[in-house]
């Protein structure tokens, strides 16, 4: 049984790992857009903009970078740690729901929330797998890794 344990870990951590890539690269397209200069709006005394599409995209590299090394870090302790794996997991998600909530721009906004969603089933179906390794369902690991996968490229169109 420890074999297969192993080896299903094994599976598990390559899917993640290619997420992690996904997630490295979404966070590389929100840096460049968040480096871009934008237009520059006057302000006008009494009127308050709303939150621009650069600012959220903003707010949410810096939410993604952490997160795509949690990522890489549970990929890599999944099968040895599952516990190590589940926590890490948790916290980069509560993080980056915190970075989620500062979004106001509409435009964003559903993109951001989506991802945070599939992140944090993601982080569910790690938990599982720390809580019983043996009859854990590595299949919804693997498919919450791919969730997330496509809502963070999602949501690296919306901000490029």
């Amino acid at each position: 049984m420890r074999v297969k344990l192993i080896a299903k870990g094994l599976l598990l951590s390559l899917s993640v790992r290619s997420t992690a890539s996904v997630f490295a690269g979404a966070a590389v397209t929100i840096l460049l857009l968040a480096g871009c200069s934008g237009a520059n709006v006057p302000e006008i005394p009494g009127v308050t903009a709303g939150q621009t599409t650069l600012e959220a995209c903003t707010i949410l590299k810096d939410g993604l970078t952490p997160l795509g090394t949690a990522l890489s870090d549970a990929a890599g302790s999944l099968a040895d740690d599952p516990e190590a794996a589940s926590a890490d997991m948790a916290t980069a998600a509560a993080a980056y729901e915190t970075e989620v909530a500062k979004i106001t721009n509409e435009d964003v906004k559903p993109a951001a929330d989506e991802s945070a969603e599939a992140v944090t089933a993601f982080s569910e179906a790690v938990s599982a797998v720390a809580a019983d390794p043996e009859g854990a369902d590595f299949a919804l690991v693997s498919d919450s890794a791919t969730v997330v996968s496509e809502k963070v490229t999602a949501l690296g169109d919306v901000c490029s």
